[in-house]
């Protein structure tokens, strides 16, 4: 699987904090389609978020800045001693699941994280955009869930079959 495609899984994985980043970043500048800001700010408009919401989002982010910094630093960093560990010279099963056990922890630092930022910014949002939201993530729980099971068709597969 080439990096673009990583990327991409990565991507929809992250989408309640990208829903919740776009309200936070619905009154920063314009960007160019195709750009992670208008990405963003197009999730922002399907919210129809007011100012004060706005406003009150950036403010939830501002205050978890620290926390999502420090612990994407740490998944970024456990995903690359794991990867590592898989990949090199000798197999050390010890090495491998100590790496594993750290991608976990780190993941379960974030992921708790991103929960209280949802809570909150759920909070700030109404009803209606809340359904708004809740149907958002559906659909990219099922994009995400199409490519896992495309990328699970090509592990059980015959690995050196073109595709």
């Amino acid at each position: 699987m080439n990096r673009s495609k990583v990327l991409i899984l990565c991507a929809l994985c992250l989408l309640v904090p990208a829903l919740l980043l776009a309200a936070a970043n619905a009154a920063g500048p314009a960007a160019e389609p195709g750009q992670h800001g208008g990405f963003l700010k197009h999730i922002a408009a399907k919210l129809d978020l007011t100012a004060d919401q706005t406003t009150t989002i950036q403010g939830i982010f501002a205050n978890h800045k620290a926390d999502l910094t420090a612990q994407g630093t740490a998944l970024m960093n456990a995903r690359t001693a794991l990867f590592d560990a898989i990949h090199a010279d000798a197999v050390n099963e010890d090495a491998i699941r100590a790496a594993a056990q750290n991608v976990g922890k780190a993941e379960a630092d974030l992921a708790v994280t991103r929960a209280k930022i949802h809570e909150e910014v759920s909070q700030v949002l109404t009803p209606d955009q809340q359904t708004k939201a809740k149907a958002l993530l559906q659909k990219a729980r099922t994009m995400a869930q199409r490519h896992a099971n495309h990328m699970f068709s090509h592990i059980t597969g015959d690995p050196l079959q073109a595709h």
